[in-house]
């Protein structure tokens, strides 16, 4: 009986370790698949939009002068969100000469609901949903919209991908129709939607003309991370320092109704000496000092030439007036006035931001041009603004920088090189200098005059370089310290009279 007893407990053990093995080896098994499972079908979270995160796309569809060559989105955390209108050409009419209003290229509304982000292509009143899921995994297919004849989506691929210097997971989404016997038809000729994992849509179509294959969008910058192009604002814009210094040039052309005219032309070297802000911070102002200069060509011209020095001009920015720079490029601003315009880069190679032609509503379908007396400011990042080109009656004037040097070491352009001065810049002696461009020394002589002389060397805003008394000709002035550009030597007398003065350049 022992026996049988002891043998039993034996089996009874055995038994026991067997069904704990086969449990865990069972418990092992599901945790394998649902790894393995977990590996192949999950999918990280993906976006079309990041929240809080600028957008600014590139469009391929035809420019005229009321369109911006990029489009720009920004959304934010709320669930459902109204986008902005915008106006491109009416290509659909064959009317490329008429702009009309469209939503931004998402729709005129975007939800997001977990990992389901629905637009509404069209108007409240005449919806149309496009659906899609972000986050389905590779060959997950769905019904997109219901048209007339419905739009399926699918998940075709996801690959590692780059763009704007950036590598990232990126899926595909397809769109097609599917006919009577329940083949499926791709709408477009390419891919109409790629998705980063971490950024949001990278390439797209406009989706409010959905099936209409027009030409894709590509995504040129974002402001997280801050690459690409990116969408200056009043901050950037006015964010100036003091010692700054600009360069612009004028022409303004007047026509007289007797047939005569008038050109003024102006060069202005200005130097940002002063910026503050008023009670309220109601307006930015900032203090320039200037140098210019000034000549009149024409029947009607009274004068030659003016030169001023030292003349202060005090620009006045209204913050609230200047809101519209903090919107998206594309954004129609006014119901029937503006479009904000975002250049390609420009000056500087810096992004410029345009208020874009006055605008007039020719019928309820199609926006036009009016005739244009004043097509536009212009503000460039770190250089601030406004650069008018302005036209009126009777004439025409426009306004361009030349030249700017910022203390945060931005520059571009050519100075202008001239002297101001309030002097009658006629010497009485023949002063010769050579070898002129010279590199390292600069010969003067006159071998008309004795006695002792003073010279000065400026550059071409008028700043003394260095000044030598009590010389005598011949002499010869080292350069070796100059950087290259173009220089003026001033003789003087004694008595401090101008007696002559040469322009030289130094290589």
């Amino acid at each position: 009986m022992t026996d049988k007893r002891q043998c039993n407990l034996w089996l009874s053990t055995i038994f026991s370790i067997y069904k704990t093995l086969n449990i865990m080896r069972i418990i092992t098994l599901s945790i394998l698949v649902l790894t393995i499972s977990s590996q192949v079908f999950a999918q990280d979270a993906y976006q079309l939009f990041r929240a809080d995160v600028q957008y600014i796309y590139r469009h391929q569809l035809p420019a005229n002068e009321v369109t911006s060559p990029l489009l720009g989105i920004r959304v934010g955390e709320s669930p459902c969100q109204t986008t902005y209108e915008s106006v491109l050409p009416d290509f659909l009419n064959d009317a490329l000469d008429c702009g009309v209003r469209v939503p931004a290229f998402p729709g005129s509304e975007i939800c997001r609901e977990g990992a389901m982000t629905r637009l509404n292509l069209q108007s409240d009143e005449d919806p149309l949903w496009l659906e899609l899921q972000t986050d389905a995994p590779v060959g997950t297919q769905w019904l997109a919209a219901i048209t007339s004849d419905s739009v399926f989506a699918q998940v075709t691929a996801v690959e590692s991908a780059e763009f704007l210097g950036l590598t990232d997971s990126v899926k595909t989404i397809e769109f097609y129709s599917r006919d009577e016997q329940g083949n499926l038809t791709p709408i477009y000729d390419s891919a109409p939607l790629r998705i980063s994992k971490n950024y949001g849509l990278i390439k797209g179509v406009f989706l409010h003309w959905l099936g209409t294959d027009l030409g894709g969008i590509e995504l040129v910058g974002m402001s997280e991370p801050e690459v690409g192009i990116q969408n200056p604002d009043r901050a950037s814009i006015f964010n100036l320092s003091v010692g700054d210094e600009f360069h612009w040039s004028t022409i303004n052309t007047e026509i007289f109704p007797e047939g005569g005219f008038e050109h003024t032309y102006t060069e202005e070297q200005a130097i940002l000496t002063e910026q503050y802000w008023t009670t309220g911070n109601e307006e930015r102002i900032y203090v320039f000092t200037k140098d210019v200069k000034t000549y009149f060509v024409g029947p009607e011209s009274a004068t030659d030439t003016l030169y001023e020095a030292g003349v202060q001009d005090i620009v006045r920015i209204n913050w609230d007036q200047h809101a519209w720079l903090d919107a998206q490029p594309g954004t129609l601003i006014d119901e029937e006035s503006q479009v904000v315009v975002l250049n390609n880069p420009s000056l500087c190679d810096l992004p410029a931001k345009q208020l874009g032609n006055e605008l007039f509503l020719f019928d309820e379908e199609c926006i036009g041009l009016v005739i244009d007396l004043g097509p536009g400011d212009f503000f460039y990042e770190g250089l601030a603004g406004p650069f008018f080109a302005n036209v009126f009656i009777l004439g025409f004037q426009y306004r361009v920088l030349e030249y700017a040097r910022l203390q945060n070491g931005t520059g571009c352009g050519t100075p202008f090189d001239f002297i101001v001065s309030t002097d009658d810049p006629v010497g009485d002696i023949p002063l010769q200098a050579w070898p002129n461009p010279a590199s390292e020394v600069l010969n003067l002589s006159c071998p008309a005059e004795s006695g002792l002389f003073e010279y000065q060397i400026m550059n071409g805003h008028g700043q003394i370089l260095r000044e030598t008394t009590d010389i005598q000709f011949p002499v010869s002035i080292d350069l070796a310290d100059l950087p290259a550009g173009v220089y003026w030597v001033t003789i003087t007398n004694s008595d401090g009279q101008l007696r002559s003065r040469v322009p030289f350049v130094k290589q």
